[in-house]
Parts: structure tokens; sequence; C-alpha cells
């Protein structure tokens, strides 16, 4: 059941443009996405160990998908364990399954990359405002959420991090928590440039 939440034939491999797509596939798009958020979201209530047991296996979905809705079940089970309203939650696992999306607008070859100097480490930081300019406009993931999970989680409290160098008291609740919720899922998965850690 988890696969088919992350399950998605990418769209740019299969000639689609933004420009070829009909009104209607938006809102359709939407309503799937929903529905899938709802999912991912019962599925927590109903067997939390299982569902996060089964974030580890979807070895088969792309590792932007794997790691979106690792940190969408994560963060929304830390969320949940603070007792936060279930439209937050809703909000929140929405926009954890695309957190870090932008990556994929980025060129193959910088994220295939071995090591990254100085003006590659720029280059990645892009995909932040990548994302959040597309995001803009979109009606059903919540603007505060956007900011939190998609512009903030990549800032560091002690300003290191990217895009704004954004710093302790700057960061939101929600901010923070994604942000040790997605380098905790990072650090566990393979990339080029390092190995998993265990």
């Amino acid at each position: 059941m988890l696969a088919a939440i992350g399950a998605a034939a990418p769209l740019q491999e299969a000639g689609v443009t933004a420009l070829s797509l009909p009104e209607t596939y938006y809102a359709e798009l939407a309503a799937a996405y929903q529905r899938r958020r709802d999912m991912l979201l019962g599925l927590l209530e109903e067997d939390r160990e299982a569902l996060v047991f089964a974030s580890v296996c979807l070895h088969h979905e792309p590792p932007l998908v794997q790691h979106g809705l690792a940190v969408a079940i994560r963060l929304a089970d830390l969320a949940r364990a603070r007792k936060a309203p279930r439209e937050l939650l809703k909000a929140i696992v929405a926009t954890a399954m695309v957190h870090d999306l932008g990556k994929s607008l980025l060129e193959e070859s910088l994220r295939e990359s071995p090591a990254f100097d100085a003006t590659q480490r720029e280059q990645l930081s892009e995909h932040v405002v990548l994302l959040r300019d597309r995001l803009e406009g979109c009606r059903w993931l919540a603007p505060q959420v956007i900011r939190s999970l998609v512009s903030e989680v990549n800032e560091r409290l002690d300003g290191s991090g990217y895009p704004n160098g954004l710093q302790g008291t700057d960061l939101s609740e929600l901010s923070r928590m994604a942000t040790v919720v997605d380098v905790v899922d990072a650090m566990t998965r393979h990339r080029p440039d390092r190995a998993a850690w265990s």
C-alpha cells in the first residue's frame, strides 16, 4: 500500500510539459495528492510502527520519493506526538512529501557529482528557490508550512545553512523539527558524494 503513495511516472520523462497539460489535470493531481496524504496520515494513525518500518523498504522508488515519504512519515509522527492538530498534520505530510523535489530541477550531473566544490554547493542550494517559486501559486499546500518545510529546512541553528543563513529563534519550531528529521533521514541514505551512515 505504501508503494502506491510514492509511485508516479516522472512527467518529464514521458515528454509532458506544463503547457501540454489540460486545465483539469491540476485539479485531478491535487485531489489525488490529497488522497495519498490522507492515506499516509491514516496509516500513521492506524499502525505507526509498521508505517515507519515500511518507509525504509521503498528500494524501488526514486531516491527523492523515498526521502520525501520518509520525512513526511517521521515528521508527522513527531508532530503528532507533540499534539499537533490534524489539519496541521495534513499540511505537514503534504508538504514534506515534496520538500526536496526542487533537486529534480537541477542538472543531473550536479545531483550525481561525487564531490562538491564551493560553486557546486551554491548551485545545489538553488533547489530551494526553484521549488518555492513553483509552489507559490499552489492552493492545496499551506504557505506557512511551505516556508518551514521547503524554505527553512536547510537552515541551521548556528546560521550556517541556506538559502538565507537564518539561525536560532529566526526558525519556527516546525522548521527546527523538520531540519532534524530531514538530516537524520539524509544521513542514512547513500549519496554520490558519501556512503550512508548507519
